[in-house]
């Protein structure tokens, strides 16, 4: 607060200067009278809301401010002016075009020497556009929160200087180490002790380098058992250049390093195996020699076959040997291979104990008729598992990633097309799609649409009842400045302690009688959003479903960009 000397009151021609001046300012400045009378307003004020001169004086302002602002702007006035205290306040203020603008309002008072309060002066600062970006940020921490919640994985964040400087709660929650003991570098802990100095020294030369930190190793989990652990971290750095945190990922690849170690000791096993055949083969011919010495032709030539044979089993078992550490699509692959070596081998098998009746073998029939197949199997559940997984993630992440473009779409004319793509799954169902006429129209990201509406209507036809006709009714209408849709079927409903469960990633509810990964109706939540929509569904088992599609009747590029 300023106190001025009576004798220093501003004359008429100094305040008309002080006017002149503020009308030059980019901000909009007012002042008061000390009872709280409006009665100057700069040039800035004028051009921002383009209201005539003098209209706002005594209490006009309040009228231009929003009306779910007014109540307690005024509350907040009435306290400076019967306190003398700061008066500040965030409203929103009608510009001149009718849009709602967010303002930092400011004013305090000025004192004489006796502390009596001369005027009131005052700011308005446009904040609209830090608000769209506190929204956007907001959001797209709404968003990784998301994303982390939907994994398994341990999501963590570290300092600059490599430690945590803050609560984990996926790291505590995995690892059972509390706050206290996973500070600083004390989540070293929890790393197995052989891979503690690796990853210590790894995690250095990221922190010097400020690259991308990737490395493995095994964590113990708060039940004590140790999971092995594929690990990535990535620096954030700051508009100077200096890296503020580190935001980085654990994946449980445990069961992956399993399959792989399940792999190796079938080969292992196999070699053995083969091995111990081939010693008893040539022992077998030793003695075919003896009784037979008219069959030491077709024995030796059948010898040389077997050797020839075993030689190549052995490439083959060096080539599945030398790629067990490969990618993932390398495993597969090599499953596959694996699965032709057995028939083969198998085939072998079988022509030889025809041959010789007692080479056979329990162990060796277990082998082949029982071992290699559970252990094929584990490996190729396993990995189908893990791609799946992936190819989820990646859809989803895709979808995140991608910028919205809105575009004026009729509504009639889109799902009209919609519904022929569906022709032949609707016939082969004897089902049928209507669509309401006067459907609103929108602007919006067609993509976006088409996959929610594809979607819904995909659903409708996969869990429809067995004992009716699929039928289903798209409707909508305007409801303010949004606009709300329908997807209705006559399907076999949903529970309802499962209307939140199947927007969850991963997630599905019912009889499990369709294929399908449990992600559909999370991407159609996860782009509903995008485009600053939601959805929500009603349904009665045996009767069926109703999803509700509320979107903004218009977005546009700001809209995108607070996004």
């Amino acid at each position: 607060m300023q106190r001025r000397d009576p004798d220093m009151s501003p004359s008429s021609a100094d305040r008309s200067s002080l006017h002149r001046a503020l009308d030059t300012m980019p901000q909009m400045v007012w002042s008061t009278r000390p009872d709280g009378f409006h009665d100057y307003y700069n040039q800035r004020w004028y051009d921002f809301t383009g209201v005539p001169e003098g209209s706002t004086d005594g209490a006009g302002w309040n009228d231009i401010f929003h009306p779910h602002d007014q109540a307690d702007a005024w509350r907040k006035w009435r306290h400076a002016l019967a306190t003398g205290d700061l008066y500040e306040i965030e409203y929103r203020l009608r510009r001149h075009d009718g849009v709602y603008r967010w303002v930092l309002g400011r004013a305090l008072p000025i004192r004489d020497a006796q502390g009596v309060i001369e005027r009131w002066y005052g700011t308005c600062t446009d904040i609209d556009d830090l608000k769209t970006v506190e929204r956007r940020l907001n959001r797209s921490e709404e968003r990784f929160g998301s994303l982390v919640a939907a994994t398994d994985a341990v999501v963590w964040s570290a300092a600059a200087d490599g430690g945590f400087d803050r609560p984990q709660p996926r790291w505590m929650a995995f690892t059972g180490q509390d706050e206290h003991a996973a500070a600083g570098w004390g989540w070293l802990a929890a790393i197995h002790p052989e891979d503690r100095s690796t990853t210590a020294q790894d995690w250095s030369r990221a922190l010097v380098s400020r690259a991308l930190y990737q490395t493995s190793h095994r964590l113990r989990r708060h039940d004590g058992v140790y999971r092995a652990m594929l690990v990535r971290a990535t620096p954030l750095v700051g508009a100077d250049g200096s890296v503020e945190e580190w935001v980085g990922i654990h994946t449980d690849v445990t069961d992956l390093k399993e399959a792989e170690n399940a792999l190796r000791r079938l080969n292992e096993t196999l070699e053995v195996k083969v091995g111990q055949r081939t010693a008893e083969l040539v022992r077998a011919r030793k003695v075919l020699e003896v009784t037979n010495q008219g069959l030491e032709t077709a024995v030796r030539a059948r010898t040389a076959d077997l050797q020839t044979a075993n030689e190549e089993l052995k490439r083959f078992a060096y080539i599945i040997g030398h790629d067990l550490r490969a990618p993932l699509v390398n495993i597969m692959g090599f499953t596959s291979e694996l699965e032709a070596g057995r028939d083969a081998l198998s085939g072998f098998y079988e022509a030889a104990i025809a041959t010789v009746p007692a080479l056979t073998s329990p162990e060796i029939d277990r082998l082949f008729k029982e071992d290699f197949d559970e252990a094929i199997g584990f490996i190729r559940s396993s990995t189908e598992k893990m791609d799946r997984l992936i190819n989820a993630i990646l859809t989803l992440s895709r979808a995140e990633r991608r910028m919205v473009t809105p575009e004026a779409i009729d509504m009639q004319a889109f799902l009209s097309t919609l519904r022929g793509s569906f022709g032949p799954s609707l016939a082969a169902v004897d089902g049928a799609v209507e669509i309401d006429p006067d459907l609103p129209e929108v602007v919006s990201d067609r993509l976006a649409l088409e996959q929610i509406f594809s979607n819904l209507t995909e659903n409708a036809i996969k869990y429809r009842a067995e004992n009716r006709p699929v039928r289903i009714r798209i409707g909508g209408r305007l409801s303010d400045e949004r606009a709300v849709f329908t997807v209705a079927d006559n399907g076999r409903g949903i529970d309802p302690k499962d209307f939140e469960r199947v927007f969850e990633l991963f997630r599905r509810a019912g009889v499990q009688d369709r294929p399908g990964e449990g992600i559909g109706l999370a991407h159609v939540r996860a782009l509903a959003r995008k485009v600053g929509g939601r959805v929500t569904l009603a349904s009665t088992l045996g009767e069926g479903t109703v999803f509700t599609l509320d979107l903004p009747r218009r977005i546009s590029q700001t809209f995108q960009a607070s996004e």
